[in-house]
């Protein structure tokens, strides 16, 4: 899954921050997503089934991944909605289309 790539054994502390962070994240990141299949299901084009085929993989490997957050954040006790970090928002749009970039190359890779 694509958080295990983000998320490394640390100290407890900075893996928690880390953990909250990759949560905060991702469900940005889902939101996006979702938001740009709605856009698609409106427009009628062609490949529109692929694309909306396609986002809703990404989507589920998205949702994957968050709940496995949401998770291991549990397991520390760790109360996500009292913890959430601040993200300036230039550098959450940066993770946010990092993200979705990974999951598509992810999507499309030689590797399943």
């Amino acid at each position: 899954m694509a958080m295990n790539a983000y998320v490394t054994e640390q100290h407890p502390v900075r893996e928690s921050n880390g953990l909250i962070k990759e949560y905060v994240i991702l469900s940005y990141t889902l939101a996006a997503v979702k938001r740009n299949r709605l856009e698609l299901d409106k427009k009628a084009r062609s490949l529109r089934p692929l694309f909306i085929q396609a986002a809703n993989i990404v989507i589920a490997r998205i949702e994957a991944d968050l709940a496995l957050a949401e998770q291991l954040l549990r397991s520390m006790h760790i109360d996500i909605s009292s913890a959430l970090p601040h993200i300036q928002q230039e550098r959450l749009n940066a993770e946010i289309n990092n993200r979705i970039s990974f999951y598509v190359t992810e999507l499309f890779s030689k590797k399943q």
